[in-house]
Order: structure tokens, then C-alpha cells, then sequence
């Protein structure tokens, strides 16, 4: 990959640094990463070389002089590096991982252009045929203390990535995007059902449960793809509306509920029956409302949905371990909506967009929200983190119900549902 689609980045007589995070790969832990070319076609490149008992280490490289940087390079895991190139004094600095090494090198004193090139490196008289098993991401270039470039490897056209600084492009060859693993949704079940039914997943497992009605219980295993079916025996599934099925993991139970009537069955895998004796009779008001389960007192927590041609922006927390009311609270601070997602962090509820309108009602001119609020699962107190006032890009889009928190990097991430409205 060529940055600056192969053009020169002027130093300006100034210290350039360049940054990024590397992931090294088993399979090929030899050759190029990257490789930098003055307009004196001199070199300084990052490689992975290797020693006689097969010990595989990274080295700088300047001109045809070789300089170890560690003993070992450590594989399948981030690992971040800088080289900051000083062409005032012909000095080079590489922090790689947890270690730094500094070399001189006197012919990069009075460089005005730098080319870099990861991987192979396509400039005529300079290529190499070894190029290292590495994956790359957020590709950062100062100049002085002023970041100028900012490839983070993310929005790409084919085999062209745009920086966020500049939009400038690093042109790729046979280039491999790893995030689209993750953006691209790929079918693995399709089934039919002639009502809307309702989906729980057990994330220990890697299990969907699926359910329409009283009578069958779907169970489909992501790992062999191959899906169960078992015959009720008795219960009651009070879930009369699609999205309210629920798997309990800290539980290890599978829950079936109704807000309306605030009713709830656990199913039973012995009996091979559900738990509940009452049968659900209202009409649904809580279509499309996001739900989660908090450990800290067993509850249910929802909020939001749609009935009767109107959204809400209630708070219910439900019970289904004790014979208690619902709580209800009307979060009056968040417009009516449905199809948000939630997710508690501690004591603490994040909502995230949906669609609704101020009014709550539904011929009222009803939008897509862009929002984030956090509610104090404490107080009640509700409060709006940031709001996107714009169409974002790519266009309208709902969270849907369900969003999750990685507390090892200390971020949200929520499913989408595009362009749908009621």
C-alpha cells in the first residue's frame, strides 16, 4: 500500500513521524512492513528477520546497514510503532512495542520528500520480493507536532483508503479489508414462520432460540447450523408479539414476557415446558422497544416501543423472579420513540437513538433520532450525551434493540436496522 497514492510527503526541513498499530500474523513472520524512499533514493525500512535457531525479530534497516530493534517480535496481538526521521541531523528514532532504539543515519540530513510504502513496495529500482504477514491499521504521519495524516484503514473504495485529515489516498495491491468481516452481514439460517416470532440468544453457546407460539421451540446452533426443534408439552409462551424472548445467561434461563400484562414463564428443558399458566390476551404496546436485563436486582429494564399509532418514552422495570408491579417511569426529557438500543454499564442505562417524534404521535411528522442518553438506574435522572442534528452518512438508519458493551476496549456497539418506519 502506497500513501499519498506513491506522491512525496514534503518534510518542510521538519521532524516526520510516522505512527501506526501492527498485528504481526504466524504465517509468514519475515520481510518487509513498510519501506521509506528519499528524492536521494535512499532507504530506511521496518522488516522481520531471522536467526539461526529460527527466532524471528524486527530490525531497521538503513541503506544496506541492519540494526535490531528487539530479540523477539511478539505475534497475534496489537503492538504499536513510530519511527520519527529527523532530517536535520540525520538521526532516527523507532519505539516499537516497549522498545526504542535510536541510529544515525547521515545521508536522510537535507531530505525535502519521503515516500512510504507498506507491504510490497511498488516505487521502480526499489521493490522487494518478501513482504511480511502483518495487518495495519491507523497509520498516523506528523510533521513537527501537527499531525498531518490519518489512515485508519476504515472507509476504503475498492483498494483505496482516504485519509481523515486531508482525504488523501493510500493506494493498495491485492489488499485484504478486515473490517469488512464485520460490517458484512452473511446469511447462516433462513426459516418461515406465518407469524412474527420472537429470537433470545444464549452468547456462552452460541444458540438462537425461536418462538411463535406454545407449540414448538426452535433451537439453532450457530456452530453446526443445524436447528432443533422441540415439542411443547405444556406452559404458557405469554410472548403474544414478536421481541419478547429473552436468554438469561447469569440465569442460565430462557424467559418469555408480556409488558403489557406483566406476565413471564421461564421455559423448563427437563419438562420441556413453559413455566407460565396465564395466557397473554391485550393488544401489544411496546412494539420494537429495546430491553435488557439487569444482573444487579434480577429486573428487566425497557424502554420506549409502539401501539395504538403512538410511541412512548416509558421506563419499565419489570420483575419476573418476584410477584411485583412494574415500576413505570416516563423518561419526559427523551422524545416518545421505538427502536432504540440500550445497554447497562454499572448503574447505569445508555439509550441510543430510534424513531418517534416529540408528540408521540405518529402521524406527526416522526424522524430518526441520532442520540445518546444515559439514565441513572439510581435516580431516574436521564441526560443527553451528544446528538447528531444530521443525517449521518450513508443515510437514515435505526439502532434496533440491542447494543453491547466491550469493557475491554470501553465502547458500545449496536445492530442496524436501515430505512424502516412504522
Amino acid at each position: 500500500m502506497a500513501l499519498e497514492d506513491g506522491k512525496p510527503i514534503e518534510t518542510k526541513g521538519d521532524k516526520i513521524t510516522l505512527s501506526f498499530n501492527l498485528w504481526v500474523r504466524p504465517d509468514n513472520v519475515f520481510g518487509t512492513v513498510f519501506r521509506i524512499i528519499t528524492e536521494n533514493n535512499k532507504n530506511v525500512d521496518l522488516m522481520y528477520s531471522v536467526s539461526e535457531n529460527d527466532r524471528r525479530f524486527p530490525i531497521l534497516v538503513t541503506g544496506d546497514a541492519v540494526h535490531p530493534i528487539q530479540k523477539e517480535v511478539r505475534r497475534e496481538t496489537w503492538t504499536s510503532a513510530s519511527l520519527t526521521l529527523d532530517v536535520k541531523e540525520g538521526n532516527i528514532t523507532v519505539l516499537y512495542d516497549s522498545t526504542e532504539i535510536n541510529v544515525n543515519y547521515p545521508d536522510l540530513k537535507g531530505s525535502q520528500k519521503l515516500r512510504f510504502a507498506f507491504g510490497y513496495c511498488p516505487y521502480e529500482g526499489f521493490s522487494l520480493a518478501d513482504v511480511a504477514s502483518v495487518n495495519i491499521r491507523d497509520i498516523s504521519i506528523k510533521r513537527g507536532l501537527k499531525e498531518i495524516r490519518l489512515w485508519k484503514m476504515a472507509r476504503h473504495n475498492k483498494e483505496i483508503c482516504y485519509d481523515e485529515i486531508s482525504h488523501s489516498p493510500a493506494s493498495g495491491k491485492n489488499t485484504r479489508w478486515i473490517i469488512d468481516q464485520y460490517i458484512t452481514w452473511k446469511k447462516i439460517h433462513s426459516q418461515q414462520f406465518k407469524s412474527s416470532p420472537s429470537v433470545a440468544f444464549d452468547p456462552t453457546v452460541g444458540t438462537f432460540y425461536i418462538a411463535n407460539n406454545k407449540q414448538k421451540l426452535y433451537v439453532f446452533h450457530t456452530d453446526e447450523r443445524i436447528t432443533d426443534t422441540i415439542q411443547i408439552k405444556g406452559g404458557e409462551f405469554v410472548a403474544n408479539y414478536p421481541n419478547q424472548l429473552i436468554y438469561l445467561p447469569e440465569q442460565h434461563q430462557l424467559l418469555s414476557y408480556n409488558l403489557n400484562e406483566n406476565l413471564y414463564s421461564f421455559f423448563d428443558p427437563v419438562s420441556q415446558s413453559w413455566k407460565g399458566t396465564q395466557a397473554a390476551v391485550q393488544e401489544h404496546d411496546y412494539w420494537n422497544n429495546t430491553l435488557v436485563y439487569n444482573p444487579a436486582n434480577s429486573s428487566l429494564i425497557s424502554f420506549g416501543g409502539y401501539g395504538h399509532y403512538h410511541y412512548n418514552n416509558k421506563l419499565l422495570i419489570c420483575y419476573p423472579y418476584e410477584n411485583a408491579p412494574q415500576r413505570h417511569l416516563n423518561l419526559t426529557n427523551i422524545h416518545p420513540r421505538y427502536s432504540s438500543s440500550s445497554v447497562i454499564v454499572d448503574s447505569t442505562l445508555y439509550i441510543f437513538g430510534g424513531r418517534g417524534c416529540p408528540s408521540g404521535r405518529q402521524e406527526l411528522s416522526p424522524r430518526n433520532y441520532y442520540d445518546l442518553y444515559a439514565v441513572n438506574l439510581l435516580t431516574q435522572q436521564a441526560n443527553k450525551l451528544w446528538e447528531l442534528t444530521e443525517v449521518p452518512d450513508g443515510g437514515n438508519f435505526q439502532p434496533s434493540e440491542n447494543m453491547i458493551y466491550d469493557p475491554e476496549k470501553n465502547v458500545s456497539t449496536s445492530s442496524v436496522r436501515n430505512k424502516v418506519a412504522r
